[in-house]
């Protein structure tokens, strides 16, 4: 039986300032999961792992967003791909001088369509690329500020409403297990989060304070 071993990070305004610093959140996270099959430690059984999961919601749309080369022409294979089962998708530009660039919100209803998307997309997390996984219809960008006066500057980054209750995911650095971020009451609590992994895993758990 595979493993899973389960983190609920307690310290949420240092976990948050880590991984979302690029990210405008409103209202509230109240839990953060860190899930990971370490049972070999590979890239292919947490792309696996994180299928299991996201299908074991059975909570559709999931919207996946990862960012496009800023020559779009270079992704009209994946482009293709997502026409060809007939996938809802927007491409979106967001254009501040230097940083501007493409990203795609792929808006998935089934489980087919999640499988082939996430087998198809998964590279560009375990290359560290943007790689976002929502419970709503799209995800939007907008401008952040950082530093200040003459050491200021702008840049899109995702913009997260969580005022209604939300859980998104963000794929753990080389691909190697994934974050879940949530406010869901669902989530509340690790015995409340055991119920919607597959049972197929053996669960482990491991207490923050003895990492």
């Amino acid at each position: 039986m595979q493993e899973l071993t389960i983190i609920e990070r307690k310290h949420l305004h240092k976990q948050i300032g880590d991984n979302l610093d690029n990210y405008i959140i409103l209202d509230e996270i109240k839990k953060v999961y860190e899930i990971t099959s370490y049972d070999d430690l590979t890239i292919n059984d947490n792309k696996k792992a994180l299928i299991d999961f996201l299908v074991y919601q059975n909570v559709y749309p999931i919207v996946i967003t990862f960012i496009l080369s800023k020559n779009i022409s270079q992704d009209n294979e994946m482009v293709e791909k997502m026409d060809s089962r007939k996938i809802k998708y927007s491409i979106n530009d967001c254009a501040e001088d230097e940083n501007s660039f493409y990203y795609c919100n792929a808006k998935i209803e089934n489980e087919k369509d999640l499988r082939f998307l996430i087998n198809e997309t998964y590279w560009m997390p375990a290359q560290n690329g943007f790689y976002n996984i929502i419970f709503k219809d799209r995800l939007n960008f907008t401008l952040k500020k950082y530093g200040k006066w003459l050491f200021s500057r702008t840049q899109f980054v995702p913009l997260i409403d969580m005022s209604i209750p939300t859980s998104f995911i963000k794929v753990d650095g080389d691909g190697l297990g994934f974050i879940l971020f949530t406010n869901e009451k669902k989530y509340e609590s690790i015995e409340e989060l055991t119920k919607y992994i597959p049972h197929k895993f053996d669960i482990d758990y491991l207490n923050e304070n003895e990492l």
